[in-house]
């Protein structure tokens, strides 16, 4: 019944929940993934990498602004699933990526993954 009752009081969609389901997970170490509506911002809290989505599109296109650490930011007009942007910080490799573009409920889901030094 407690269990229950948590699921009714804390939404498992938000951002925080899916942050804390990735730290709980031993194979998501070094990746943060977080479902935004439109008009708000993904911020990862460990890069700090940001991608912004102002409008999702019928055609599923999106307008975002990406910034990541250290760079200048990055305006995108026509954004879609599966795009995405590598970047470093203190010599590890991380990639921001688009995941989806949900146009009915007019939301986006992002993450940000360390990549593998090869």
């Amino acid at each position: 019944l407690n269990s229950v009752l948590y699921f009714l009081l804390f939404d498992i969609n938000t951002p925080f929940a899916h942050y804390q389901a990735s730290l709980k997970c031993p194979q998501n170490r070094g990746r943060t993934r977080s479902r935004v509506s439109v008009g708000s911002s993904f911020v990862d809290p460990r890069t700090k990498a940001v991608l912004g989505i102002q409008k999702i599109d019928i055609d599923r296109f999106a307008i975002a602004q990406i910034t990541l650490p250290n760079e200048k930011p990055i305006s995108v007009t026509e954004a879609k699933p599966g795009q995405n942007w590598p970047f470093q910080i203190a010599g590890k490799k991380y990639t921001l990526l688009l995941e989806s573009l949900d146009w009915t409920a007019q939301r986006f889901t992002a993450k940000v993954y360390e990549t593998p030094n090869q």
